[in-house]
């Protein structure tokens, strides 16, 4: 007569809202009276039992006696019961193995906040086989899962046939015949409940018992606790009296205690004794066990126990509060300044505090806060709130309060758009070190930082990154430049001015543009959930609109995809606009007065730009960069062919070794002028994507000097292979295991280092190859290549690398060939030591497609020098140089002069022929140590007429 009901059974990750949830709970229980309610879902964070969903089945538990049977979680870790699991009244079910070992995703108790005993029973979840579901990817009737929804389900129809045999206990009845029955298996309470469930023996039971005892949660200073009684209560179906033997197993002596070690329960009646918990006496940590419960020498039935004692704990109470001074909810990031001590998150509510209880030592605080921005009504802001140095000896407060944040701002000579922006800050003292760091989103359109005070150990370092360009695109509304137009993903780009009339088209919908002529014309229209942004650009685009403007009151700059199908570009420019320019944009329309548009399709210029401020933050942080400040730098980015591309510098310091930040799209080839930032222990790394992306150059770290100007090129041919600092790893030996890291495409820029795509790209190949002692050890599709478990004797060692890039696509250096050769012993095998390999460098002056002069002494030049890092290298004693016009059919040497230390470079000068196409290069360098390198390059360079 039971009934088994399972409703809003959703995913263990989740899906559904709250609402829905607890919805499905109240149709079980109250719609169709179901005894049993089988949840097999959780949230994926811990849960304190509070929260709306674990109330409801409390509320609904005891409003309809129905037993709900909820899945624990699979988190794995203590801590992680999930709601509803946590509800005081669920029987919250675990997971073991066939093995009845618990499974290592079982989410663990204690509960969050108060340390009660959870999960309540364990049951057969690993590898279930089961009925498949439509829904579920595979083939046949059945499928086979893991995880806390598979154990719950057995649970569950254990209790309805439990509930089947006793159709008058209640679900609280049925949850603690369950549990004192179950079989008893390895793990504490907190890991595995009172034990795994039993069919047999829950059905055949005579004496059943309370399930769990929870004994408390004992608190530093121990003086200020009590003990905790529990009663426990003991049923007999059976048709006589039973005396038990009681006794509590699994803690020290003295801790659990309790009033009856006989107890004498009737035929058909209950008898209760209780049990005490004192906490003062524990050790720190967990404690459980089991309350047994024998009828002569057989065990009839028991309780989990468990009780809580913390450690050495304070209170450190965080108030948040904006920047207007109202409490405010926020997401804490808390690191204990202690080697090998994780940081961990904490969220504060819509109260603005939040009490943690902590270990004692030293933290550190933080919270990136989205507050009022300074850019009007609907401005919104990201501000760094932290408290570098919190002692934590006895209960202390913080206020990290947002009426102190102070605006951060990079001021510059020429008219600039924030293209990235980093925050970042760095704590370190006590050997640990926590840096937070955020890549701030295109939504917020100014930020802050509060100050602080300088810690009184370790060091703390905030810093800004900045990358500023001209403007994509500047507006003139009735003779006045609007403040910022933000270009969207899916607008059309144009480089020039255009002028064009101006439309009110409304909310942007299809019906708004009825009646309008707006043919060739821009429009502003006022962004609302009822149409998206992709349906915003088809209206527009339908009526013929040359420009669209989009604006809405929400704080923050709009983002959002205005893209065709498949992310194709519309033959539209799209922008959207703060409130305060939509409303002059609308008020200019009204007037029929026209808009002016600049557009800057690549920008000239670009200030790559950084600001640290070391031991404390300050109140004014403006960061205004004089000359001496900045390198200029005239950048050239060549290609063979106009091509899309992508380009960014990224910061690099002693204090920030990891840059962050993105390639920005950059339509090759073209000129720029670059501000960048510079000091003595500034570094920036640089990288380069060119034609489809399928090539890569990366610089090593460079040191830029203050108020000097220099140019710099990439992709400038000859494209051949580098072993630049920008690899990462190659040409090094540990022990007798060589590895070999060759890629084939770098640049003539100074130490770049060129990568190819060769996996996912048809229009290149790289083979390498490695010999020892004139014998292949290995070959690879790829620029890595490996020599292992070679002899510790010196042995002679040959790279080779070939490389081939497709004509129709990349033009010049169409195949190249490069090899290198070496003598090694073995070297120490705990770490990696650079190999003494030459690298061979080519200096052509060349146009931005690559191409020289027919008919003219062209001038060639070529450097060597060593890998850098290599230890006890030697001379670089000569080169040889030679050219070919005929794609390598013949080659004519070129005289060379001049010669260096243990770097080298070599000149000289070849009349190109007037029907030349391609020059070809090979050139050669060796060292007095038996070292070399030769390259030859087909198609190095292109010949114009």
């Amino acid at each position: 007569d039971a009934t088994l009901a399972v409703g809003k059974v959703l995913s263990d990750q989740g899906s559904g809202t709250e609402s829905q949830i607890i919805a499905g709970m109240e149709w079980a229980a109250k719609d169709i009276h179901a005894r049993i309610v089988s949840m097999s879902l959780g949230s994926s964070e811990g849960s304190d039992g509070t929260d709306p969903m674990a109330q409801a089945v409390n509320t609904l538990s005891k409003e309809t006696g129905a037993l709900f049977v909820i899945a624990a979680g699979n988190a794995g870790s203590p801590g992680t019961i999930g709601s509803p699991g946590a509800a005081d009244s669920a029987l919250t079910i675990g997971a073991v193995d066939s093995a009845d070992k618990r499974a290592y995703f079982s989410s663990q108790g204690p509960r969050l906040g108060d340390k009660a005993l959870k999960p309540d029973l364990s049951a057969p979840g690993v590898n279930i086989l089961a009925a498949r579901s439509q829904l579920i990817t595979g083939s046949g009737p059945y499928t086979s899962m893991s995880g806390t929804s598979m154990a719950t389900p057995h649970v569950a129809g254990v209790a309805a046939l439990l509930a089947q045999k006793h159709p008058d206990w209640t679900g609280q009845q049925l949850k603690d015949g369950l549990m004192s029955t179950s079989k008893q298996i390895s793990g504490t309470s907190y890991e595995v409940g009172a034990g795994r469930v039993d069919v047999p023996s829950a059905i055949a039971a005579q004496i059943t018992a309370t399930g769990s005892a929870d004994l408390g949660f004992t608190s530093w200073p121990y003086e200020a606790n009590k003990p905790v009684t529990k009663t426990l209560t003991y049923t007999n179906a059976s048709d006589r009296p039973v005396t038990l033997a009681l006794a509590a197993e699994g803690a020290p002596a003295g801790v659990v205690t309790l009033a009856d070690s006989i107890l004498t329960v009737p035929a058909h009646g209950t008898a209760q004794t209780t049990v005490t918990g004192d906490g003062t006496g524990a050790p720190v940590g967990n404690t459980s066990g089991r309350i047994v419960a024998k009828d002569g020498d057989t065990v009839v039935a028991h309780t989990a126990f468990g009780l809580t004692k913390e450690e050495e704990r304070y209170t450190l109470t965080v108030h948040v509060k904006d920047r207007d001074g109202a409490a405010t909810a926020a997401h804490l990031a808390v690191k204990k300044l202690a080697k090998g001590v994780d940081p961990f998150p904490a969220t504060v509510d819509d109260s603005g505090t939040l009490r943690l209880r902590l270990q004692p030592g030293t933290y550190t605080l933080s919270s990136f806060l989205d507050v009022r921005g300074s850019k009007g009504k609907d401005s919104l802001g990201l501000g760094l709130l932290t408290e570098p140095e919190v002692t934590l000896d006895r209960d202390r407060e913080v206020t990290l309060d947002g009426r102190k944040l102070r605006e951060i701002r990079a001021e510059v000579d020429q008219r600039t758009q924030t293209r990235q922006l980093l925050m970042k800050f760095n704590r370190a003292a006590n050997g640990a070190s926590y840096t937070g760091a955020v890549q701030v989103p295109l939504k917020y359109d100014s930020i802050f930082a509060a100050p602080t005070h300088k810690p009184a150990t370790g060091t703390f370092e905030y810093r800004t990154v900045w990358r500023l360009g001209k403007p994509r695109l500047d507006v003139e509304a009735g003779g006045k430049r609007l403040g910022e137009t933000v270009v969207q993903p899916g607008s059309d780009l144009f480089t020039g001015r255009k002028r064009m009339s101006l439309v009110d088209a409304g909310t942007g919908s299809a019906a708004a543009y009825a009646g309008k002529s707006v043919k060739g014309k821009a429009v502003v229209v006022r962004r609302t959930d009822a149409i998206t942004p992709a349906e915003l650009a088809q209206n527009a685009q339908d009526a013929g609109a040359k420009a669209l403007f989009v604006t809405d009151e929400v704080p923050g700059r709009l983002s959002a995809t205005f893209s065709g199908a498949d992310g194709a570009i519309r033959p539209l420019y799209i922008a959207t606009v703060n409130a305060v320019d939509g409303a002059r944009l609308i008020e200019a329309a009204r007037l029929h007065r026209d808009v002016e548009l600049t557009g800057t399709e690549n920008t000239p210029y670009v200030y790559d730009l950084t600001k640290g401020y070391p031991g404390a933050i300050p109140t004014d942080l403006t960061y205004r960069p004089g000359k001496n400040e900045l390198a200029v730098v005239d950048s050239r980015f060549h290609a063979t062919k106009a091509a899309n591309g992508g380009e960014f510098r990224y910061s690099i310091t002693d204090t920030f070794p990891i840059g962050m930040g993105f390639q920005e799209k950059i339509k090759f080839p073209t000129e720029r002028t670059d501000y960048i930032s510079a000091g003595p222990d500034q570094g920036w790394h640089e990288s380069m994507s060119n034609g489809p992306g399928a090539i890569e150059q990366r610089s090593g770290i460079v040191h830029y000097r203050g108020g000097t100007r220099s140019g710099t090129d990439w992709f400038k041919p000859v494209w051949h292979p580098w072993l630049g600092t920008g690899l990462g790893w190659g040409q090094q030996r540990a022990g007798n295991n060589l590895q070999f890291n060759t890629p084939g495409w770098g640049d003539s820029g100074p130490d770049h280092t060129g990568f190819g795509d060769v996996w996912n790209e048809s229009s290149m190949t790289q083979f390498t190859e490695v010999y020892v002692d004139e014998v292949r050890v290995d070959r690879k599709t790829s620029s890595g290549a490996y020599a292992r478990n070679v002899k510790p004797t010196e042995q002679d060692f040959k790279v080779v690398t070939d490389t081939t890039l497709d004509p129709d696509v990349w033009r010049l250096s169409t195949k190249g060939h490069s090899e290198w050769t070496f003598k090694s012993a073995a070297t120490p095998a705990d770490h990696w030591t650079f190999l003494p390999m030459l690298n061979l460098g080519f200096d052509v002056d060349t146009d931005l497609r690559g191409d020289v002069r027919a008919g003219k002494r062209l001038d060639l030049g070529i450097f060597s020098e060593y890998v850098e890092g290599a230890p006890d290298t030697g001379r670089i004693t000569g080169s040889t140089l030679e050219v070919s016009f005929d794609d390598g059919a013949t080659w004519t040497s070129v005289e060379l002069d001049g010669v260096r230390g243990k770097s080298a470079a070599w000149a000289g000068s070849v009349r190109v022929p007037h029907d030349a196409q391609y020059i070809s290069v090979r050139a050669s360098a060796a060292d007095d140590r038996g070292g070399s390198v030769k390259q030859e390059i087909i198609r190095a360079v292109g010949v114009r007429k």
